[in-house]
């Protein structure tokens, strides 16, 4: 089973958050899951009220499950505007 990372980092100060397993926000690396490849889509990122600004979101899977980020990692990203 693979460790599933999803990471925001605040380009207004520049801080990377991991949402955890708890679906909180928080500045330790943890994974938001360990599960096996398929479909996480009932995972919601965006479930707290962020101060306006540019944020990116990355979405990543590594295959090692140790609940570390390891290589190879598997990601893609977005860049979202709060208003």
């Amino acid at each position: 089973m693979p460790d599933w990372w999803v990471l925001c980092y605040d380009d207004n100060n520049g801080v990377v958050y991991y949402l955890n397993s708890s679906l909180q926000w928080t500045t330790n690396p943890s994974p938001v899951i360990q599960y096996p490849l398929g479909d996480i889509s009932q995972i919601s990122v965006a479930n707290d009220r962020r101060p306006s600004g540019f944020y990116t979101y990355y979405f990543g899977v590594d295959l090692n499950v140790n609940g570390a980020i390891d290589i190879p990692l598997f990601y893609d990203q977005v860049r979202v505007q709060f208003h």
